[in-house]
């Protein structure tokens, strides 16, 4: 049942951060994605 919430606020997360991005919130776009990358790889 766990992994339902956890794949769940995964996904809200994106949807978050696709809504920041658009608006324009975000705007270091590249280097946040590095940021972003260079963590998932350290984690895996």
């Amino acid at each position: 049942m766990t992994y339902i919430i956890i794949l769940s606020a995964l996904f809200f997360g994106g949807i978050i951060y696709i809504l920041l991005a658009g608006a324009g919130i975000i705007r270091d776009d590249n280097h946040i994605q590095d940021q972003i990358l260079k963590r998932m790889n350290d984690g895996h």
